[in-house]
């Protein structure tokens, strides 16, 4: 799922808060620069993190029951 920042309307304010956590999260790119020339590895397993944790939320936004969210 694609979090837009310019979206308005969201169907719950459940909804609203998870979209609003990945509108939050710094992306990778920004996140690390500098770390992606010192340490490589690290920065790979940043973004691995980064993945993980936005297909975490989008799939609480899809399908907050599922996670226990009502």
């Amino acid at each position: 799922m694609k979090f837009d920042p310019n979206q308005m309307t969201f169907p719950t304010m459940l909804h609203r808060d998870i979209y609003m956590t990945a509108l939050r999260c710094t992306p990778p790119e920004i996140s690390l620069a500098e770390l992606e020339q010192t340490n490589p590895a690290m920065a790979e397993s940043g973004r691995q993190y980064y993945a993980f944790y936005m297909e975490l939320l989008s799939a609480m936004y899809e399908h907050p029951k599922t996670f226990g969210m009502h």
